[in-house]
């Protein structure tokens, strides 16, 4: 599902925008979902190897378990969602400006 929702096109999503729109929302609505209940896994999964006193061989090796990784790729997939439902609905992502320092002419 996390694929899918990466590749969603919302020109393909329907013959309309607001087809486009709603199938986006759905689909941020369904990757929120899924969002949950990783993070329930893992404070269930963390709470057993506390429990069983063992720890997660992966994350002891790499620094984050497989569900840390499931989690950050979820969310990046909403964050993506949103940016492509905003775009289609004419919101506009708001810019930072960051100073670059004094500019020398």
């Amino acid at each position: 599902m996390v694929r899918a929702i990466a590749e969603a096109d919302p020109v393909s999503l329907g013959n309309s925008p607001s087809l486009a729109a709603e199938t986006l929302r759905r689909l941020k609505s369904e990757a929120s979902a899924v969002l949950a209940q990783l993070v329930d896994a893992k404070q269930a999964t963390e709470a057993h190897l506390a429990r069983e006193r063992r720890s997660d061989v992966l994350k002891t090796v790499t620094g984050e378990s497989s569900l840390d990784r499931a989690i950050q790729e979820v969310r990046s997939r909403i964050a993506e969602l949103a940016e492509r439902l905003d775009r289609l609905e004419g919101v506009k992502t708001p810019v930072v400006a960051v100073p670059l320092g004094r500019r020398l002419v």
